[in-house]
């Protein structure tokens, strides 16, 4: 019985490390993640084009991430915020013309609630948000993926969360027990039951990942602002994505799948060409938001995502 387990566990291993030649059908065509800040940073969606180029050479992934850092599903802004809050709903009709996805990731809820305490506008406004989102795109014909906002982590800020008596609630002092709020928007994602949507929950996993952590680890954090995830946050964010889409990756510690990322030729080649190309589209498709920005013509961009995508795609056939 030994024998037969390991020779099972040998060959699960195998699995997951040899490439695959069918993807998923929820992978074929073109993939687009749409978010805030954390999307923008984007080294989780890196992370998944990177494991997908690996189990699927052969596969015609094309992943474009367009996160755009304090944008909002709800339109809501905390007054004392610098500028408002960029809505995502102001670009989305031209980001489903331009890309014509067929499956759209959206990742929203950190800023949402605005780092205020619960209330029932705010979280009418991010319902009303969310299911304007799927309409849209499902009447742009692509599926839809929503993944639950990450974890808030109050304890890597105590100098600067606020009680629920506090008088002002905003990102530079947000509400500590601001997740609480975050695991609701969570636990409405998980209850929607619609045709042509899947619901990715990576708020809960995060909290438990975090507390298994400080059993060992009491200063342990997964972001050091208490809002955007580091590197073993977004690894954990990639792993939990990873799972829900049915990719035979490894199972790994994330800190440990962290430290190996960091360390891989490959790995940096994906980041950067996605990297690359979402700056252009982000661009080229349009954005509210004060500030400078740079990047390439969409053109000149697709036309150099071509070429390293050749070299990535080389180097892991040559794997």
């Amino acid at each position: 019985m030994t024998r037969i387990m390991l020779r099972l566990s040998l060959s699960l291993f195998i699995l997951a490390c040899q490439p695959q030649q069918n993807a998923p059908d929820i992978l074929n065509g073109r993939i687009i993640f749409l978010g805030d800040s954390i999307t923008q940073d984007g080294r989780y969606v890196s992370i998944i084009e990177y494991e997908l180029f690996k189990h699927y050479p052969e596969a015609d992934v094309d992943l474009i991430s367009i996160g755009l850092s304090s944008e909002t599903v709800s339109g809501l802004t905390e007054p004392e915020h610098p500028y408002p809050r960029p809505n995502v709903h102001d670009r989305l009709g031209r980001m489903l013309q331009k890309l014509k996805p067929q499956t759209v990731f959206a990742c929203y809820g950190m800023n949402d609630g605005i780092y205020h305490p619960q209330s029932d506008d705010r979280f009418q406004a991010y319902k009303d948000g969310i299911q304007k989102l799927i309409a849209d795109v499902k009447a742009a014909g692509a599926h839809v993926i929503l993944l639950t906002p990450p974890l808030f982590d109050p304890t890597a800020i105590p100098e600067k969360v606020v009680s629920l008596e506090a008088k002002q609630f905003g990102y530079p002092t947000p509400y500590a027990d601001y997740n609480d709020v975050l695991a609701e928007y969570a636990v409405w994602l998980a209850s929607l039951d619609m045709a042509g949507v899947r619901v990715y929950d990576l708020n809960g996993p995060m909290l438990d990942y975090l507390h298994n952590q400080r059993e060992t680890n009491p200063d342990f954090t997964l972001s050091s602002d208490g809002v955007h995830p580091g590197w073993t946050g977004h690894a954990l964010m990639a792993q939990l994505v990873l799972k829900g889409l049915a990719v035979p990756v490894e199972e790994m510690d994330a800190q440990d799948y962290a430290e190996q990322l960091q360390q891989d030729e490959l790995f940096k080649m994906v980041h950067d060409r996605r990297r690359m190309r979402s700056m252009a589209w982000l661009l080229d498709i349009g954005f509210e938001k004060p500030g400078e920005y740079e990047g390439l013509p969409v053109e000149e961009a697709e036309a150099k995502a071509q070429t390293e995508k050749e070299k990535i795609l080389a180097k892991v056939r040559k794997e």
